[in-house]
């Protein structure tokens, strides 16, 4: 059996632009741990008379998102770039991989995201820690790397 380890995963990012960038010219965001991934769907109401006397319920828009923590290191480009997207407001576009992007099998998305937790932990027996929460703002595309 196949296991994906966490520590494999990868975060990269850049800038947003038009055109969307390129997943190979976003930077990783190496000094990431912990991500946990928000996806999920909204439910809409699909009953009808013919439902045989049952609620239908079918998965609707989906939503996009992640928590993960961060070194407070204003001196790392990758943090930086978080929180100025926080501070600005503006959006950054990511790429949320389960491996590598070289790796084939890898996968995840990638869009622009918005900033909207960047809080600040300082831990007596710890180093200062950001807890990231982002959210997705425009879908860029599914990504799954295949051979070539």
């Amino acid at each position: 059996m196949a296991v994906k380890l966490g520590m494999r995963a990868k975060i990269y990012y850049g800038a947003t632009a038009d055109p969307v960038p390129e997943l190979g010219t976003l930077t990783e965001l190496a000094r990431v741990r912990d991500v946990s991934n928000k996806n999920s769907a909204a439910e809409a109401d699909a009953t009808t008379r013919d439902s045989g006397g049952y609620e239908s319920t079918v998965a609707a828009i989906k939503s996009v998102g992640a928590d993960f923590e961060m070194p407070w290191n204003l001196g790392d480009a990758g943090f930086a770039a978080i929180k100025a997207a926080f501070d600005t407001g503006d959006t950054i576009c990511l790429a949320i991989l389960s491996a590598a992007r070289e790796i084939v099998g890898a996968d995840g998305i990638k869009g622009d995201f918005s900033v909207f937790n960047c809080s600040r932990e300082e831990p007596l027996k710890g180093i200062v820690m950001a807890k990231i929460t982002i959210k997705l703002t425009t879908f860029h595309e599914n990504v799954l790397v295949t051979g070539s």
